[in-house]
């Protein structure tokens, strides 16, 4: 069997989860919510605080929430793990991290098309802003958050 470029790369698009991936600027889910994990500095350790997705994510200020769409069994989203909490010790008050669980909240990882994982979706005041998908360096993750601050 023999397969044009065109669908081999329309494949492996969807294969990485590229494909409806949500735009900058999209509102977060209002009328889904779900339990989230959020890392919260206590003597400059990290500890994981439970909440909910539209309490942290829906802020009324403009701080910065980070969402690492996630779950236990991916490889690459334990890789990451440590970068978010060194970027959380970094940013200190000025960043939110929230750990979305895709197991445990499959509603709303649909909602933040998170087709692959990690995906991280930056939200400022309850509007995405930026996002990624896959391992990213501490320093990048910086560097893409100091643009949208």
């Amino acid at each position: 069997m023999r397969f044009s470029s065109v669908f081999v790369a329309v494949l492996l698009l969807v294969a990485s989860g590229c494909v409806d991936a949500p735009l900058a600027g999209q509102a977060a889910p209002r009328d889904m919510d779900g339990p989230v994990e959020v890392l919260a500095l206590n003597d400059g350790k990290i500890e994981h605080d439970e909440s909910t997705f539209q309490q942290e994510v829906n802020r009324p200020d403009s701080t910065l929430v980070l969402v690492d769409c996630w779950a236990p069994w991916c490889g690459p989203c334990r890789a990451l793990a440590p970068e978010l909490e060194e970027l959380k010790k970094k940013w200190k008050n000025n960043l939110v991290v929230v750990k979305l669980n895709v197991d445990e909240n499959p509603g709303l990882a649909a909602e933040l098309k998170a087709n692959a994982i990690p995906a991280v979706r930056v939200f400022r005041s309850g509007t995405m802003v930026t996002e990624f998908t896959g391992l990213m360096e501490m320093s990048r993750m910086d560097a893409l958050l100091n643009t949208v601050q």
